[in-house]
């Protein structure tokens, strides 16, 4: 399911009366987070039957539950339920859960004809969810550890560049420092004030003074680029990367109230190195210019992992006034008998220098429809591009951020 979910230590009960339920009452549970917090309490207050006396209860092991019958799963225009299982608590009230959280107590627990389900469950979350969590399994050692992190802290003089520290996330991570941090992301060339007048000229221009207009507050003109700002920055101890589809090692916060805990009072041994490989990668060292040289084009090596169509391993680069377009190159074929035209050129990106930072935006191709030949595409002048960065290291132009 999920090994880190909130346990809380109390919830609260609100009711409606429902007939199709054991004890004619159908019930919402939220909960108090460690800042004694009501979490949904308004979506709460506005589902229950204030007529009915709410229930403030501990959150503990409990057994006696029993699975009772579906609800939901249905639509009716606009209106749509999804499907849930309605549980009775044998506190005296139903509630209900999501199936793939029925499939999970099944896959954990026995559910006994007449008797209910076997063993104890808390009441746990992930995120807004309810997640009905049987204590005997390993989500739920794993989420009371989860939970015991979210009620510490550590404060700004608990701030020791090499030291470790346990997120909230239950992450061991080791602080570098705060230092600029590079990466690509919207940069707005235009305030939401000068938006509004651009949309607000745009607009009588095109209907009059007299009709009426209302700001999108979402068109701002921006460009993507490279942005520098502070973060405090972490490595994670066990060296794995935060995402599959763009590997990162570095683990960055603005503040750092998503720590729990310290855990050593001293630098890690091999800080200085850590430190320095920081400041020489791409996020510690912002672009100074692209560089190009020329690239010659191996038709036999072939990217594998494409199964709909044969692609060069690669990105081949073009330059035009400052600007490099990059480029895949694949194979074009007949689409009714899957014969071989010769190869075509897709647009990805364009990358250009502008007032000292590297700029990118993505290509409008219009020269998929012609087959090129392999003397016609050697003859393009394509170029290996790189971005230098101020450390004096060199990223391919793919593999930047």
């Amino acid at each position: 399911m999920n090994d880190k979910l909130y346990i809380p230590n109390k919830i609260n009960v609100g009711y409606q009366e429902r007939s199709d339920t054991y004890t004619q009452k159908l019930a919402y549970i939220i909960y108090w987070d460690d800042k004694g917090v009501l979490r949904k309490e308004t979506s709460w207050n506005s589902w229950r039957d204030k007529k009915i006396d709410n229930s403030e209860i501990e959150n503990v092991p409990t057994e006696g539950f029993v699975l009772n019958r579906k609800a939901g799963g249905y639509s009716s225009g606009w209106n749509h339920r999804a499907t849930y299982c309605r549980v009775y608590d044998p506190r005296g009230f139903e509630f209900e859960i999501s199936i793939p959280n029925l499939l999970f107590i099944l896959e954990e627990c026995t559910s006994t004809k007449g008797k209910g389900l076997e063993g104890e469950f808390v009441y746990s979350w992930q995120g807004t969810e309810l997640v009905l969590l049987p204590a005997s399994s390993q989500d739920y050692k794993n989420s009371t550890d989860y939970t015991a992190l979210q009620g510490v802290k550590v404060t700004r003089k608990d701030m020791v560049p090499g030291c470790s520290y346990t997120s909230k996330e239950n992450e061991e991570l080791i602080y570098l420092g705060r230092f600029d941090w590079s990466e690509m992301g919207s940069y707005y060339l235009e305030t939401i004030k000068e938006q509004e007048e651009r949309e607000k000229k745009e607009h009588e221009s095109r209907y009059g003074r007299n009709r009426y207009y209302s700001s999108s507050r979402y068109n701002r003109a921006s460009e993507n680029r490279v942005i520098v700002e502070k973060r405090h920055i972490f490595i994670k101890e066990d060296g794995s990367y935060e995402n599959s589809y763009r590997p990162c090692k570095y683990h960055t916060e603005k503040g750092f109230t998503k720590l729990a805990t310290r855990n050593t009072e001293v630098a890690v041994d091999n800080y200085s190195d850590l430190l320095e490989e920081y400041h020489n990668s791409q996020y510690g060292s912002k672009p100074k210019s692209i560089v190009t040289a020329p690239k010659v084009i191996d038709f036999k090596d072939i990217d594998k992992d494409r199964s709909w169509r044969s692609e060069l391993n690669g990105r081949f680069s073009k330059e035009v006034d400052g600007v490099i377009t990059t480029y895949t190159i694949g194979e074009k074929r007949n689409y009714r008998d899957e014969s071989f035209l010769g190869w075509e050129l897709n647009g990805s990106y364009n990358y250009k220098m502008k007032d000292g930072m590297l700029v990118k935006d993505y290509t409008r191709n219009n020269d998929r429809d012609k087959a090129y030949t392999e003397d016609e595409l050697n003859e393009m002048g394509f170029l290996e591009a790189s971005i230098e960065l101020e450390s004096g290291n060199k990223v391919e132009i793919e593999t930047y951020n």
